[in-house]
C-alpha cells in the first residue's frame, strides 16, 4: 500500500525531542486509521512508523497530540512498542544533570508503557514504583497506570492480563508493603484480582494476616477474594482472616454482606452454613450474619444452635460503641435466629 510511506513522509519528526506540527499530527492520525484496513505487511510497516513517532524523548507531549492517544496506540502496537518505551524511560532516568533534582517519569509515559501489555513492561513499571527517585508520587502513579491499562482502560481494550501472572509476587510485595498504603496497595490488589481464578486466591488469602498500617486494607483484600472466588472460596477466605477486633458494619459491608450477595444463592447459602461449623468465633459470626442477611429462614435452627457460645465479638460496636459491652456470639445468634423466625 503506497499511501502509508507517503503519510509517513509527512508525519515524520526529525528530532526525537521535537514536538510535531499540525500536519505531522494529522498524518500520524491518518496512519492510525489506515492501519485498520491494511494487510499484514503494511500493518507491520505502519506499526514501525508509529513506534518511531511516539517512542521518543518527547513522548509525554506527543502522546496527547491528535485524536489517537499515545496509550491507545501503544496498546494497538503492543510488545515492540514496549521494548522501545523502556529504552525511552531509561533515557529519562539516566539523563545527565540530575545531581539535585531527578527527572520526573511522566504519567503518559507510565500509562503508555503499561498499555503495551507485556510482562517486561509490567515488571519495569513495578520496579519504578519501588524505586527511590525522590518522587513520593511515583508508586501511586505507576500502579495507577497499570490499573488503567489492565482493569479500567479508557479508549482502548484492556491489556492481556496474562502479562500480570509472572509479576504476581511483585504485586503481592507492593500490596503488603506498609510504605505503600492507600491507593497503590488497593490498585495492586485490584491487579491481583484481575489475574482471575485460580491464581489470584492464594496471593490474596496470604495477605489477609499481614500487618498493614491501613486498617481498611484487609477488608479490600477479603472483598476482592470473595468476589473473585465466589461461594467455593468462602470458607478458605474467611478462615484466613486474622483474629482481632471487627466492627459489625465492617463485617456486613465487606464480608457477610458480600457472601449474601453471591450467586448462585443456594451455593452461597451452603457456604455460609458451612462457616457455622468452623471452630472460629469470627467464622461462625460471619456465617450467622450472612444467613441473616440472606433471610435464610430454613437455617434458623442451625443459627440458634450457637446460642450457648459465650465468646465476645470484640470490637462489635466499632467507634460508635461509646463504652457499650460487646455482645457474645451466642447473643448475636439468638437475635438472628429470632429474625429468621426461629424460637
Amino acid at each position: 500500500m503506497a499511501l502509508a510511506p507517503r503519510l509517513w513522509d509527512i508525519a515524520r519528526v526529525e528530532s526525537e525531542r521535537e514536538l510535531p506540527g499540525k500536519s505531522q499530527v494529522g498524518a500520524k492520525d491518518a496512519l492510525v486509521r489506515l492501519r485498520r484496513w491494511a494487510d499484514e505487511p503494511t500493518r507491520q510497516q505502519i506499526d514501525g512508523y508509529l513506534i518511531d513517532w511516539y517512542c521518543a524523548a518527547a513522548y509525554e507531549d506527543r502522546a496527547r497530540a491528535g485524536f489517537a492517544t499515545g496509550a491507545s496506540v501503544m496498546r494497538m502496537v503492543g510488545p515492540a512498542a514496549g521494548r522501545k518505551l523502556i529504552a525511552v524511560v531509561n533515557g529519562v532516568i539516566a539523563a545527565p544533570g540530575q545531581d539535585r533534582v531527578r527527572n520526573r517519569v511522566g504519567d503518559q509515559l507510565l500509562l503508555g508503557l503499561a498499555a503495551t501489555g507485556t510482562p517486561d513492561a509490567v515488571k519495569y513499571v513495578l520496579d519504578l514504583a519501588r524505586m527511590d527517585r525522590g518522587d513520593p508520587t511515583l508508586a501511586s502513579r505507576g500502579l495507577s497506570a497499570l490499573y488503567k491499562a489492565y482493569v479500567a482502560p479508557d479508549g482502548f481494550e484492556p491489556a492481556d492480563r496474562g502479562a500480570l501472572v509472572p509479576n504476581l509476587p511483585a504485586l503481592v510485595a507492593i500490596a503488603r508493603d506498609d510504605r505503600m498504603s492507600g491507593r497503590p496497595a488497593n490498585d495492586a490488589v485490584a491487579l491481583i484480582q484481575a489475574v482471575g481464578p485460580p491464581r489470584y486466591l492464594a496471593p490474596l488469602a496470604g495477605m489477609l494476616g499481614a500487618p498493614h498500617p491501613d486498617s481498611r486494607f484487609k477488608f479490600v483484600v477479603v472483598q476482592s477474594a470473595l468476589r473473585c472466588g465466589g461461594p467455593a472460596a468462602v470458607v478458605d477466605v474467611v478462615r484466613a482472616l486474622p483474629a482481632g477486633a471487627y466492627a459489625q458494619d465492617e463485617i456486613d459491608g465487606a464480608i457477610s454482606g458480600e457472601i449474601a450477595r453471591m450467586t448462585p444463592r443456594d451455593q452461597a447459602q451452603a457456604a455460609a452454613r458451612a462457616l457455622l461449623g468452623v471452630p472460629s468465633t469470627l467464622a461462625m459470626w460471619v456465617g450467622i450474619e450472612a444467613l441473616g442477611a440472606m433471610k435464610a429462614s430454613d437455617d434458623a435452627p442451625r443459627v440458634a444452635a450457637l446460642a450457648s457460645h459465650r465468646e465476645p465479638l470484640v470490637g462489635y460496636w466499632g467507634p460508635r460503641g461509646e463504652g457499650k459491652p460487646d455482645p457474645t456470639l451466642g447473643q448475636r445468634a439468638r437475635e438472628i435466629s429470632t429474625q429468621l423466625g426461629g424460637k
